[in-house]
């Protein structure tokens, strides 16, 4: 009996003891699972932080559709004229969308007197660029790339109009350049070619933009088109206008894809008294690719003369 009675107490303990064993055995093998999950989750964090440093920005330094309804390869006779601008929309990326306004008090159009190899010499540039973004990353208004650039501007003939611009876009350092990664100089070269003829304006303004690689964020290099296809009864304007844009490289490691849009939308304009026009558009994309969501927008845009030379006097004048 006392040999028994030993042997149930130690066959007792030993279970006691292997059952113990297994429990501390299931505890690790779950705190191991767990630990590997975590550590897997940190690193896609580490990953993801890292990737989104290097990616690029969607889109082109200067905002697609901006010179829709201007003749930009026609130049007119010596002038000085000032378009203000103001655009604002969003696109539809749900809870990634964002919002984005633009306001340019002026670009500057000065078609100056002189002319080289039979083209006329102009002055074009945009010095003050406000924008205002929103979106889960960024909410801000500040300064945005200001542009310069020198054009000579061909009559063809039958309405026909070439211009070429050599031009910039000149990287400042406020919050939204320093964000979206363009606080950079980048060279832009435009080619336009507008019909201006009994009342119609048919322009192609195409422009390519160097881009720039940075640690942070990149910006690809970009070709772009603006067009413009209104006609014009009595004071009233109207008409289609369209943009495009296309990445033309991958910047850096990282960078998802090649980004596109395509957008179509409607002008309706209307001159007030002789020489003010006002002009109403609004756009909408048909087309993105790795943009992140169709824009849609709505813009509003006035083309002054601000001055122009008197005309001459009559030889009998006093």
């Amino acid at each position: 009996m006392t040999f028994d009675a030993r042997f149930w107490v130690i066959a007792f303990t030993s279970r006691r003891v292997s059952s113990s064993r297994g429990l501390f055995r299931e505890l690790a093998s779950a705190v191991e699972v767990k630990t590997r999950r975590t550590l897997f989750r940190v690193a896609s964090v580490i990953s993801g932080i890292i990737l989104a440093g290097s990616a690029a920005t969607a889109g082109s330094i200067q905002q697609p559709g901006l010179t829709t309804g201007l003749p930009e390869g026609y130049a007119p006779t010596e002038s000085l004229i000032a378009t203000p601008m103001l655009n604002f929309g969003g696109n539809t990326a749900g809870a990634m969308g964002m919002s984005s306004g633009t306001f340019i008090p002026g670009f500057i159009n000065w078609s100056t007197p002189w002319e080289l190899l039979g083209a006329r010499v102009q002055i074009k540039s945009a010095p003050f660029v406000l924008v205002n973004a929103n979106s889960p990353r960024t909410k801000t208004t500040s300064l945005y790339s200001p542009y310069a650039g020198f054009w000579l501007s061909w009559y063809l003939g039958d309405g026909f109009n070439l211009a070429i611009g050599e031009g910039g876009q000149f990287g400042v350092d406020s919050k939204i350049g320093n964000v979206m990664g363009r606080n950079f100089n980048a060279f832009q070269q435009n080619v336009a070619i507008t019909y201006l003829r009994d009342n119609l304006n048919f322009t192609a303004n195409t422009f390519y933009t160097t881009g720039n690689t940075s640690p942070s964020v990149s910006q690809p290099n970009t070709f772009n088109v603006d067009l413009t296809a209104t006609v014009r009864e009595g004071r009233l304007e109207y008409g289609l206008i369209g943009f495009g844009q296309w990445d033309l490289n991958r910047p850096r490691f990282g960078y998802e894809g090649l980004q596109s849009q395509v957008g179509a939308g409607a002008l309706v304009g209307y001159l007030i008294g002789n020489q003010i026009t006002i002009q109403a558009k609004l756009t909408h994309t048909v087309y993105q690719r790795h943009i992140g969501g169709n824009d849609t927008r709505g813009w509003l845009q006035l083309i002054v003369p601000l001055w122009s030379p008197p005309a001459p006097s009559p030889r009998n004048a006093f």
